[in-house]
């Protein structure tokens, strides 16, 4: 059976090693590829050679035979000779290394040496197979993604020369330095000792254009960082990987820093589904390099050679990316800067980081609850198989089983049963989980008692900052936020800035919807003006019934609510049921009214559509986009919410970068932002200075928007215990 070819009057070679089950039929003595892979093949600028692998790995089969499959694999890239390797998916992967392990990496690739001694660069991707069980468009993506790799790969023509100085002297340093004209793009990458102790080591710094960029890297002493002070705060243009990180270096070694181009945000501005590793950029600039992987370990490694080596590689792997990046985005140049702007805000809210007091009293009180209550159940409720009798044996309780058949105990179903001996058992469970979760945040403390989490801009697909090590953003708004005060002790207090109704009034300024824009306006409760409209009732009445807490309009505004929210991500009447526990045919009707009129909302929501079937993307309001395949089940809901989503979050970001550039004051800190709000610690008597920037800079975005942002602002001595301000009261 002849192999699958196409560009055949190509001088390169690729040959794809595919699962069988991607080989749709074997017609007239050649196989035939399905849709997916006959895509991805003719996309690959090389002559592409299709070869389905029938290895298959089972315990059952022995030694011998599972090396006869791999000989029969190597036999027969031995006999194409190609320049290039892309194993698609797990048994591709086990056919050619005997260790393969089925973890993808698009920034990486290896080479591998065939029998007749030649070493062939190979690259890993997911089996189209896969992508047609999952439909996931990311998972489309990536493949594509790394065609792009293998293109770059093959084509590569630029050559990285690149000169190591190690350079103490700061006469040499500075005549390097004159030889960069003022408005020259010049990439910087620093290394330190760890991402948490930020001295400087060692300065990589390229300068040019592809072909010709030339890369140094300088040790730093004391007086060379004086020197690169100057040049790093004044020169016009430098560029990093990743630049968050840059950030906080400077801030650590000359207390402030400027604006950077960004290259890790630029790919992901170009494309939200693509690595933001530096690894991944060098293969898709063209550039064959390996990086060596966590080499600075010790002090004799930051004493090396080898280290200003890879720093030098680094800044012209990211100036290199940075002429290609700034090319593909040249339409949305002003859109990216914006984005990339945030960086700055979220160096400083990590590098500050939010008090947590290790209160053992509180903690010493939990501990002695969960005693107690296990006292009164009788049993340890942390043991599943003492859980599992206690509720299903011994009370008869009826619980939903998980995908592997165990019993599903979850917090809230045992906190909402009717049986009070089951609530004991919820209570016991989520006192226990405020332990774990104070225990573990304890443990993150630095020497000064501070919590710095780790702030991901390219993590999710929206553009919203993912935290993590550890999440603040999962601190759940009960007790355990008691934990957190200010760093200025019982002189200090924490403040709270929320924007109000982001979403919803995002939502009036996409739509332009005139309603919902005068509804805003005038001030009025939208929930309850919505349930009002979909029950006919008069709104007036309508508010005045639930503030006397009549309860059969406050599951009617419930409903409002969850319209309200519910319509940005697409909802439908199986949703709208489901969360109300209203009849179908009634959430039907109620989305229909909605509708009938809020007419801007779905004329938004069919340009969205629109959108998305014509270009495969939706974008905010500022330019971010987000690439989805029109086939994709999620797709249109996708496609509704993400403009509302991003653009909220690039308020927030926003007005977080604004507060940091204008606050002068350092008893005025800036540490967290938590959804849509932002939280500042500062010392009493500067409350009111506080409150006032907090204001001008969360109002900045309305500038942007045709329905005008309102913040709710509160504070406390503890995240817990938050009043509202008042500008009387401080």
């Amino acid at each position: 059976m002849k192999p699958y070819v196409c560009n055949h009057n190509r001088d390169k070679v690729v040959l794809l090693l595919t699962n069988k089950a991607d080989i749709k039929s074997e017609t007239l003595g050649e196989y035939v590829p399905s849709k997916i892979l006959e895509s991805f093949a003719k996309y690959i600028n090389a002559k592409v050679i299709i070869l389905p692998v029938i290895f298959q790995y089972c315990e059952k089969e022995t030694k011998v035979l599972v090396e006869k499959y791999r000989y029969e694999v190597y036999k027969a890239i031995t006999e194409i000779n190609p320049d290039v390797i892309v194993l698609l998916g797990k048994i591709a992967g086990e056919s050619l290394f005997i260790d393969y392990k089925p973890t993808i990496d698009l920034g990486k690739s290896q080479e591998w040496e065939c029998v007749n001694g030649k070493k062939i660069k190979v690259f890993f991707s997911i089996s189209p197979n896969f992508i047609l069980k999952t439909a996931k468009e990311q998972d489309l993506r990536n493949l594509f993604l790394v065609g792009d790799l293998v293109n770059a790969y093959l084509h590569r023509s630029l050559s990285l020369p690149f000169q190591i100085i190690q350079c103490e002297d700061v006469y040499e340093f500075i005549s390097f330095l004159k030889l960069l004209k003022q408005d020259e793009v010049v990439a910087i990458d620093y290394e330190t000792p760890s991402l948490e102790n930020l001295d400087i080591v060692s300065v990589g710094l390229a300068y040019g254009k592809p072909p010709s960029i030339k890369a140094f890297a300088f040790r730093i002493t004391n007086t060379l960082k004086k020197v690169l002070k100057d040049f790093v705060l004044t020169h016009n243009c430098l560029v990093a990987h990743n630049a968050k990180f840059e950030h906080k270096v400077n801030i650590s070694n000359f207390g402030e820093t400027r604006f950077l181009e960004d290259t890790m945000l630029m790919l992901n501005f170009a494309d939200e589904t693509a690595p933001s590793n530096l690894e991944f950029l060098a293969n898709y600039c063209g550039l064959g390099i390996e990086w060596k992987k966590d080499f600075w370990t010790n002090q004799e490694d930051l004493q090396s050679e080898e280290l200003l080596t890879y720093n030098a590689i680094d800044a012209a792997v990211t100036l290199t990316a940075y002429y290609k990046l700034k090319e593909e985005l040249k339409d949305r140049l002003e859109s990216y800067r914006l984005f990339a702007s945030y960086a700055l805000s979220v160096a400083v809210m990590e590098l500050n980081g939010l008090y947590l007091k290790a209160d053992y009293e509180l903690l010493g009180k939990f501990e002695r609850a969960v005693e107690y209550l296990e006292k009164k159940v009788g049993f340890n409720v942390r043991s599943r198989k003492a859980l599992e009798s206690y509720l299903v044996d011994q009370l008869q309780i009826k619980c939903n089983k998980t995908e592997k058949g165990n019993y599903s105990f979850t917090t809230k179903f045992l906190l909402d049963h009717p049986n009070e001996k089951v609530q004991i058992v919820g209570q016991i469970k989520q006192i226990h989980s405020y332990i774990q979760f104070i225990k573990q945040y304890i443990e993150k403390r630095d020497e000064n008692g501070l919590v710095h989490t780790n702030y991901l801009q390219t993590r999710t697909r929206t553009g919203r900052l993912a935290s993590q090590n550890p999440n603040l953003q999962n601190v759940p708004k009960n007790l355990l936020r008691k934990f957190f005060v200010s760093r200025f002790g019982d002189k200090g207090v924490l403040i709270e800035a929320d924007y109000n109704q982001l979403e919803p009034r995002i939502l009036a300024t996409l739509s332009e919807d005139q309603l919902l824009l005068e509804l805003f306006e005038k001030g009025m409760d939208l929930h309850s003006f919505v349930a009002s409209l979909v029950f006919h009732k008069d709104y007036e009445y309508f508010v005045e019934e639930i503030q006397n807490n009549n309860q059969q309009y406050v599951k009617m505004r419930y409903v409002g609510k969850q319209m309200n929210l519910g319509i940005m991500y697409g909802l439908t009447a199986h949703g709208l049921a489901k969360r109300t526990n209203l009849p179908e045919q009634e959430a039907e009707r109620i989305i229909k009214t909605y509708y009938s009129k809020f007419r801007g909302v779905k004329e938004f929501q069919r340009r969205c559509l629109k959108s998305l079937k014509e270009n495969c993307y939706v974008e905010d309001l500022f330019g971010r986009r987000r690439h989805l395949l029109p086939d994709d089940k999620k797709a249109k809901r996708q496609a509704i919410n993400f403009p509302v989503t991003s653009t909220g979050n690039q308020c927030c970001q926003m007005a977080a970068t604004a507060f940091v550039k204008r606050n002068k004051n350092p008893n005025i800190v800036l540490c967290a932002n938590i959804h849509d709000a932002l939280l500042v610690d500062c010392k009493k008597e500067y409350i009111d200075e506080a409150v006032a920037l907090l204001l001008e800079c969360m109002d900045l975005p309305n500038k942007f928007l045709l329905c005008k942002l309102t913040v709710e602002v509160k504070y406390g001595e503890n995240w817990y215990e938050l009043r509202k301000y008042k500008s009387d009261e401080s």
